[in-house]
């Protein structure tokens, strides 16, 4: 869903007068946190690259809305693929990897955990999309955190 959500805002990010090529190279993307309890998803529109956010935010919200009401239509692949590729790419150091096998293991998950999760990335179907949104973002939570200055005191 990360995936999804992330490509997806960074393509309407780049459609012409919504935000400028510079906020549109910077200014989208999404972090699920599957390790805590609950899980979150968070999305995120960086409106400090740009005069007014508003339309940019506007945008991002309309299509989490619609997202979470709407089921997918056509292949998901394209997503699944960019989905393995950031977790095989997040999964590359000792660190990461000590990170992932601790929390794989408190799930009680068997040793070969990058397999078993890029096997079920691999799996994914539009229907569980269309679940995993409704979940996170058919009632969001929704925090506007605006740039502060180079003053401590503003």
């Amino acid at each position: 869903l990360a995936a999804f959500v992330r490509r997806t805002l960074s393509d309407i990010a780049q459609v012409p007068g919504v935000v400028t090529p510079t906020f549109a190279s910077r200014s989208v993307g999404a972090v699920y946190a599957y390790d805590r309890a609950p899980s979150t998803l968070v999305l995120y529109v960086n409106g400090g690259l740009i005069g007014n956010p508003s339309r940019a935010f506007a945008t991002a919200l309309s299509v989490v809305n619609v997202l979470a009401a709407t089921r997918l239509q056509g292949s998901i692949e394209e997503f699944k693929a960019e989905a393995a590729g950031d977790f095989a790419n997040d999964a590359a150091t000792l660190e990461t990897r000590a990170w992932l096998a601790a929390v794989f293991s408190r799930e009680s998950a068997s040793p070969d955990f990058i397999n078993r999760a890029l096997a079920a990335i691999s799996a994914t179907t539009p229907d569980d999309v269309q679940r995993v949104a409704r979940t996170y973002l058919g009632n969001p939570t929704i925090a506007l955190v605006l740039p502060r200055g180079t003053n401590l005191q503003d």
